[in-house]
């Protein structure tokens, strides 16, 4: 089974995320969840799924899940994924990765 690693700021990301969310209605946050952590399945076990959209960063890909991007890269050891960031769509999310 591929392995999924989850960097700090994205587990922030999501849990900001439930909290909005859940706020209005937390079976609809778990649901949420629930199909993010399948897609991100998905991306663990094809890590090339995802769009290279960063020059500085080429390991780095983002794939769309609802109105979110999820930012990732493939591991170097070909068995999984890092999470990086979960990011609504219309942010930019390119400014989060400038340094």
């Amino acid at each position: 089974m591929p392995r999924i690693l989850r960097r700090p700021l994205f587990v922030e990301d999501l849990y900001g995320i439930w909290s909005f969310i859940g706020a209005d209605n937390e079976a609809a946050a778990d649901s949420f969840v629930a199909e993010l952590e399948e897609r991100y399945r998905i991306l663990a076990e094809r890590p090339h799924l995802g769009v290279q959209r960063f020059p500085r960063y080429p390991a780095m890909r983002l794939f769309p899940f609802r109105r979110y991007l999820i930012i990732y890269q493939p591991l170097d050891t070909g068995d999984g994924i890092e999470l990086i960031r979960l990011l609504h769509a219309a942010r930019d999310y390119r400014r989060f990765f400038d340094d």
